[in-house]
């Protein structure tokens, strides 16, 4: 995964009740929707294998212009 998609930029490990590991990845992008938006992402491996993805925040990084004004 991190092969493929580079290295996050913040990861958490800790572990199941049954002892496996489990390790929750974090990647930002950068998103347009008419605003430019920063999203962040986790992905949640337990034994190496990817159960859960999630956005876990959405930050608008600039206001829209209303250059008309």
């Amino acid at each position: 995964f991190i092969k493929r998609y580079g290295k996050p930029f913040n990861k958490e490990i800790s572990y199941t009740q049954d002892n496996q590991e489990k390790e929750k990845l974090f990647y930002k992008e950068e998103l347009n929707k008419g605003t430019w938006y920063i999203i962040t992402t986790a992905f949640t491996f337990i034994d190496d294998k990817l159960i859960k993805q999630e956005v876990v925040k959405e930050e608008r990084t600039f206001q829209k212009c209303d250059c008309n004004k």
